[in-house]
């Protein structure tokens, strides 16, 4: 009985250490609002008093800024209290926090980009489509966020998706069920290069010399 108690210990205590080292995102696809979702973030342990929350300026291989941050409103930050710190938006894609070593929680709401009126270019297969009970298109370099000086630990993503619905990526889910999935990305580049999009299924693989490949398509007349 020792024994076991002791490897319960055990699990538990790593389990929270690598809790506390990662983002902890979750995004419910079923609240699609006017074109937009809410982003709410547990966040990885912060030990500064002081530090810059981001979303991407430019995405490698675009060649133009894309300023994600722009399609992010609303902006809070949390201790574990639920008391509101202190968040002071510097520029179109920087939120600086303080008191942020007390930080456990971030919200925000995010407008999709194929649709937005903000005065602001975002290449369009680099861009995000929220279509409440349709069709989510999620490049997630304009959805979900980092800290600064921290890109380099895993992200844990979790969606809750109308019943039925397909999470079209490259990504394994670590969890799924009828209505939601889990994911979980190494760091920052791997998030960053990991597109992902909702719809009632509608896919096919075709093999590519040893790799093989998922295809799949969203269209509201049947007409692909």
């Amino acid at each position: 009985m020792k024994s076991f108690i002791s490897l319960c210990l055990v699990l538990f205590t790593t389990y929270t250490a690598v809790a506390q080292n990662s983002y902890n995102y979750a995004v419910d696809l079923t609240k699609a609002d006017n074109d937009e979702l809410v982003v709410t973030l547990v966040c990885p342990a912060v030990k500064t008093k002081q530090i810059n929350f981001y979303l991407p300026k430019i995405v490698p291989g675009t060649y133009m800024n894309s300023n994600y941050g722009k399609y992010v409103h609303d902006l809070v930050a949390t201790d574990k209290n639920g008391k509101a710190l202190p968040v002071n938006k510097t520029d179109d894609n920087t939120w600086q926090i303080s008191n942020a070593h007390k930080m456990h929680k971030i919200s925000y709401r995010v407008e999709d980009t194929w649709f937005s009126e903000i005065n602001n270019k975002v290449y369009s297969m680099c861009g995000t489509n929220f279509e409440a009970g349709k069709n989510f298109v999620l490049n997630t370099p304009g959805i979900f966020g980092y800290f600064e000086n921290m890109k380099n630990i895993p992200f844990h993503l979790s969606f809750t998706k109308p019943a039925g619905f397909y999470g079209a990526t490259g990504l394994t889910p670590t969890v799924t069920s009828n209505t939601k999935d889990e994911f979980l990305c190494d760091n920052a580049d791997h998030l960053y290069d990991s597109p992902i999009m909702y719809s009632l299924p509608d896919t096919t693989t075709i093999t590519v010399g040893n790799t093989e490949v998922l295809v799949a398509i969203y269209s509201p007349k049947k007409m692909a």
